[in-house]
């Protein structure tokens, strides 16, 4: 009996910074072949594929390919299949990831997947041999970005009327994490504050430039609303807890087919003194949702080490270098 396996040293591969700055990651991995009696072989193959699954309102689902590389370890040359000996035998293999390569993503309405397919084909009337294996490939956002990691504080005047100071502990947050907010309104003898709403938005981007389809999707995710009787403007602090449930918050994501970005949303609600109507008020910030199995999310990338620099040697003496 014959048994084929893919071994990979991590199912899971890292590429750090944006799409545009990234060099991209390592792919490597062996596949193994165990014979317990001699086999005759036609062909031993790998194949490295990626997988777009998105949801198309007027179509359903649409299953396309968007990345693909072949192996080939062995072809029987003239039609004749080798005869392999018992034993186990390796194949190594290693790929470089482009930088733009997209990330793996699994949201409502799309799937972004990577996997391998180890194939060995067997003469006539023997069962080939299939193998099957994901790897995930994520995205670091913040690696060597420390600035994200710094207190985001931002100041207006919502529509000229209401100054403002809006105030969060960083600009990037791990699911399941707090976020603490901090608005403060200049007091203003023309309104009274009636209520403020707080969410962190979600928001779903999906294309297809193929079928001419674009989508988005935007969702509160998670929100904490005053509304005891505040009247006076001033400074208000509450908290924003993130859910750790990945079909409810998704990380961000910028591939060229889906695009998950989220920002926090104040929704202030004022009254005239005056005329007693109502007017609503939107100030809003970006910040970054991380992947919880991220491992260190922050550490900064590795320093670039230039090389030393070449020195020419002298070149050779003209007279040792005739033969006589």
């Amino acid at each position: 009996m014959a048994t084929l396996d893919i071994i990979l040293p991590w199912e899971e591969v890292t590429v750090n910074g944006s799409r545009a700055e990234s060099n991209g990651g390592l792919l490597e991995g062996m596949v193994l072949l165990t014979v317990n009696k001699p086999t005759k072989v036609n062909s031993i193959t790998l194949r490295f594929l990626g997988y777009l699954d998105m949801f198309v309102e007027s179509e359903g689902w649409i299953n396309s390919t968007i990345a693909q590389h072949d192996w080939s370890f062995f072809k029987a040359t003239e039609n004749k299949p080798q005869v392999l000996a018992p034993g186990c035998y390796r194949y190594p293999f290693t790929m470089q990831l482009p930088g733009n390569t997209p990330e793996s993503v699994h949201c409502q309405n799309g799937i972004i997947s990577y996997g391998f397919v180890a194939t060995v084909e067997r003469s006539l009337f023997s069962f080939n041999l299939v193998k099957k294996k994901r790897i995930c490939i994520k995205r670091n956002l913040i690696g060597g970005k420390l600035e994200l990691m710094d207190p985001v504080i931002s100041a207006g005047a919502a529509r000229g009327k209401l100054e403002y100071f809006f105030n969060l502990p960083s600009g990037c947050f791990l699911p399941g994490q707090d976020i603490p907010v901090t608005l403060r309104m200049v007091p203003n003898s023309k309104y009274s504050l009636e209520s403020i709403n707080t969410s962190l938005i979600e928001v779903r981007k999906f294309a297809l430039p193929c079928r001419g389809f674009e989508k988005q999707y935007v969702s509160e995710i998670s929100t904490q609303k005053i509304t005891d009787p505040i009247c006076k403007l001033g400074e208000f602090s509450h908290t924003i807890v993130l859910p750790t449930d990945t079909r409810t918050l998704n990380p961000d994501c910028q591939t060229s087919q889906i695009n998950i970005l989220h920002q926090i949303q104040c929704q202030v609600i004022l009254v005239d003194r005056n005329t007693h109507k109502r007017e609503q008020l939107s100030i809003s910030w970006p910040v970054i949702i991380i992947p919880s199995t991220l491992k260190d999310p922050f550490e900064p990338l590795p320093i670039y080490v230039p090389p030393p620099p070449y020195t020419m040697g002298m070149p050779p003496n003209y007279n040792t270098s005739i033969v006589a």
